[in-house]
């Protein structure tokens, strides 16, 4: 698996490029990564692209990335993240994503273009659920 994370201040964005095979190592990476990005304000936004994955994550991999979630609550709580994603199944798992993330409270969204991911990041969008 690869993946870029990049700031844009502009948007008050953390945007996540993430492809190819995923393990949960490799979630975790990616999340310690957002949380750690230079020039990120704790309230910023954060956009995952997940178009080019190769396969959804699996529930067992969803369970264990929900407890790591949680255990960074802190620094996640209260903040807005899109998903974009190209597959059914992976749409599906991240709703699930979505739904226990509430807990943290940690406001996910899925979204299929990275347009209404954006428009519903900056505010001016409602949710695509």
């Amino acid at each position: 698996m690869d993946f870029v994370v990049t700031y844009e201040p502009d948007a008050h964005v953390v945007h996540a490029k993430i492809s190819g095979a995923l393990d949960l190592a490799d979630m975790q990476a990616t999340v310690d990564a957002v949380i750690a990005c230079p020039g990120a304000l704790p309230q910023d936004g954060i956009l995952s692209d997940h178009t080019q994955i190769a396969a959804p994550i699996t529930p067992p991999d969803l369970a264990a990335l929900l407890v790591f979630l949680t255990l960074r609550a802190d620094q996640l709580q209260h903040r807005r993240w899109a998903i974009v994603t190209a597959s059914l199944a992976s749409y599906g798992m991240m709703r699930a994503l979505s739904v226990g993330a509430q807990r943290i409270p940690l406001d996910v969204d899925v979204f299929h273009s990275e347009a209404e991911a954006r428009a519903w990041l900056s505010g001016s969008a409602a949710s695509a659920t």
